[in-house]
């Protein structure tokens, strides 16, 4: 899913929906965030990166 604000997507996923951080990626500190969160048995990736999951769409 794609998210264009760490922080607000942290505070909604986080501390809102009570889901936990799985992990947390960035290639280099200053790069964008790519995370998973899981609450029971959902499980999201969340991106900053615009074209994550739709790399074949037209």
């Amino acid at each position: 899913m794609r998210s264009f604000d760490e922080t607000a997507t942290g505070t909604f996923y986080l501390d809102f929906l009570g889901f936990d951080l799985v992990f947390e990626h960035r290639s280099t500190t200053d790069t964008r965030l790519y995370m998973g969160v899981k609450k029971d048995e959902c499980a999201l990736h969340l991106s900053e990166w615009g074209q994550i999951g739709f790399l074949n769409a037209q």
